[in-house]
């Protein structure tokens, strides 16, 4: 037999050398059997450890997350709050500055109302005189004379005459008294009606302060609940921030379409108009100035949404003076009428139609145009309350998918350190699985090495215990 060609795997050994060099596999696995083990076992345990550690990290850095989510969802609510609470005290104040600050003229003619009326009422006690109760006795008097003596008749008729003239000059004296007492009367009525008015314009005022203090009061409350019980993440906060989210994303779609029909609306004529100027940016100059015209709008309107204190990306905006901000908005608004104004005009005056009394049969479709231009552009000037729900929403939508992401992570790698912990147990068991020949006779010959040794053991024993 060529040992040499058995060895060398040369053409007609390849049997032969198969067995031996398995053989030497066999023998040099047997003898680095416990230094595999060791070395099986140390690398899963290293890597098992390892992402283990890794895990732990991911979940710390998951439970800061948490935290900080927290932290977000307190202060968005707290400045919700805040804001609810400043909103009522600013509307009570100007409550305050519009209704009472006429309280002391009020207060005047109630009491001018009063001393009059009660002037009116003093004039209206004086009593009338009473009509004469002693008509009929005059009666008597002047029909008693009748047939007697002449000038005894006589002078019972010019008694008669005269207690007559009495009485209707008491008559009349009663019904002027009765006239003046009722002028009086109808005197007041009006200073009643007025004083009516007086009072239920104070009611309604206190009415509405008290309203508004009860608004505030709530809203004070539930600040400061929050202050004292913090909120957290539930399940429902979530979703309702990722449906905000949502619905703002569908928004600002919306609004990128209304800009792409304002686009398209202004592209054909301001080409038309700077046709042959320079390019500006590797883009022809009507492109760049039809991207600055329908971006102007979004601009003043964002701007005045601040100013009005509607939105809250730029709070210094909202935190300047009234007047001086009344003043800016009112500024802002001319601008947006004007550049809306020029949108109108150079959509009406690029159009292949043009528009001069009388109109033309084909107006109707330029004159659309030109009313779709102003309104995208209103349109366009909102742009910003969705954009700021979107921010704001967004980063609670990002902090629960990042959360989410890192607690998937720390579960990933624990699984994955068992998995390469147990691993490590089947290399070891596949090991000994190759080697299970070398094994199997090491196994029989330790345990006859027992046997001899046990055979001895006892064949020792019996000596000592006979001699």
């Amino acid at each position: 037999m060529d040992v040499y060609g058995i060895l060398t795997l040369e053409p007609g050994f390849e049997w032969e050398s198969a067995l031996l060099w398995g053989f030497f596999a066999l023998v040099l696995l047997y003898l680095a059997r416990t230094h595999a083990h060791r070395l099986l076992f140390g690398v899963s345990r290293a890597l098992a450890r390892a992402l283990r550690g890794l895990a732990a990290l991911i979940w710390r850095l998951r439970r800061r997350a948490v935290t900080l989510q927290t932290e977000m969802l307190n202060s968005a609510a707290q400045a919700a709050a805040a804001r609810s609470v400043k909103r009522d005290y600013r509307r009570l104040t100007g409550t305050v500055r519009g209704e009472l600050s006429d309280f002391p003229n009020l207060s005047r003619q109630v009491g001018e109302l009063c001393v009059r009326m009660e002037q009116n009422y003093e004039a209206s006690t004086e009593v009338p005189p009473v009509p004469p109760n002693w008509l009929e006795a005059v009666d008597a008097v002047a029909h008693s004379g009748r047939g007697a003596d002449p000038a005894l008749a006589n002078i019972l008729d010019a008694m008669h005459s005269t207690l007559t003239r009495a009485s209707h000059d008491a008559l009349e004296e009663y019904r002027y008294a009765s006239r003046k007492r009722h002028n009086s009367l109808r005197r007041i009525a009006p200073s009643w009606r007025k004083a009516t008015r007086v009072l239920e314009r104070m009611e309604r005022t206190v009415g509405e302060l008290d309203d508004r203090m009860t608004a505030a009061d709530e809203h004070w409350q539930a600040f400061e609940q929050v202050r004292q019980m913090p909120l957290k993440p539930s399940l429902s906060l979530q979703l309702r921030h990722l449906t905000y989210f949502l619905l703002a994303l569908a928004m600002l779609a919306g609004f990128g379409v209304v800009a792409g029909g304002q686009l398209a609306l202004l592209h054909s004529p301001l080409n038309r108009l700077l046709a042959g100027e320079p390019a500006v940016l590797g883009q022809s100059l009507g492109t760049v100035a039809v991207w600055a015209l329908v971006c102007a709008p979004v601009l003043l309107g964002g701007l005045l949404l601040e100013l009005g204190r509607m939105t809250r990306l730029l709070p210094i905006l909202g935190g300047l003076p009234s007047r001086l901000r009344l003043r800016a908005m009112s500024w802002l608004a001319a601008l947006a009428i004007l550049i809306l104004v020029f949108q109108a005009l150079l959509v009406a005056l690029g159009a292949d139609t043009p528009v001069e009394p009388p109109l033309p049969p084909g107006a109707a479709p330029v004159l659309a145009a030109v009313g779709l231009s102003v309104l995208l552009g209103l349109l366009l000037m909102a742009i910003e309350l969705p954009f700021e729900t979107a921010l704001r929403s967004g980063r609670q939508v990002g902090m629960s998918l990042l959360i989410a992401i890192l607690g998937l992570g720390a579960i990933l790698a624990r699984v994955t350190a068992w998995v390469v912990h147990l691993v490590g147990l089947i290399a070891v068991r596949a090991y000994d699985l190759v080697i299970f020949l070398p094994l199997v006779i090491d196994e029989a010959w330790a345990a006859r090495r027992r046997r001899n040794h046990a055979v001895e053991v006892s064949d020792t024993t019996e000596e000592r215990l006979g001699s």
